[in-house]
């Protein structure tokens, strides 16, 4: 049961060489497996972003004490923290992988198409394929984080007023509050410099994991 989000997500993977019509099961996998998994990392990730935000708020003198003061229960808003976060990374793996796969199967297909009639064999066709594996991934892993950072933009403003007890409420009357105070526009402070930096990093790390993936799996063959 402990691997079953590995496993999950392996599977999504995995569905390569399916039709693009089976696309539906591919996005029913890759995001249940993303939530998962996001859910399993925000266990060993929450603590450290509070401990890191708060500090860098000047609430504490350091992160020693920060961490402390949240051992001891005297720090308020732990709970709706944790689920702000919680609900952030969700959403955007949600978003992120799904999406990523659908991208990347679409470009396949287009790939494929475009050179049938000019790769005569299939260990050809397949040598081919392989080498534009780096950049099918590293396109849409670029498009899929950007896309994903931006609809998660409200979360993520949320999350972190939530962590910074900026406000007492959950996060679905902070983002009442904040549009009635603010404006819907606050709830996308930062959405430029999000969207590009997620872009890029989307497309750094979902290009070099599915280039060495693919590269270990051809050595190994």
């Amino acid at each position: 049961m402990n691997n079953f989000p590995e496993k999950s997500f392996s599977q999504s993977l995995n569905n390569r060489s399916k039709d693009y019509s089976e696309s539906r099961f591919l996005i029913f996998y890759s995001t249940i497996a993303a939530c998962l998994g996001e859910l399993a990392a925000c266990l060993v990730r929450f603590p450290t972003e509070l401990v890191k935000q708060r500090t860098q708020a000047g609430q504490h003198r350091s992160s020693w004490e920060a961490l402390c003061h949240i051992l001891r229960g005297q720090s308020s808003g732990f709970c709706r923290s944790y689920a702000s976060i919680v609900i952030r990374d969700i959403s955007f793996s949600a978003f992120q992988f799904p999406l990523w796969e659908v991208l990347k199967q679409k470009m396949r297909n287009i790939y494929d198409s475009n050179n049938e009639t000019v790769l005569s064999d299939a260990a050809s066709k397949s040598k081919s394929w392989l080498s534009n594996t780096y950049a099918q991934s590293t396109i849409s892993g670029s498009i899929a984080g950007g896309v994903s950072a931006a609809l998660t933009t409200p979360l993520d403003v949320v999350k972190t007023r939530i962590m910074l007890n900026e406000t007492k409420h959950g996060w679905v009357q902070c983002i009442c509050q904040i549009i009635k105070k603010e404006g819907v526009h606050a709830l996308f402070k930062g959405v430029t410099f999000r969207v590009a930096w997620i872009s890029l990093g989307g497309a750094l790390f979902l290009g070099t994991y599915d280039g060495v993936r693919y590269l270990i799996h051809n050595l190994s063959n």
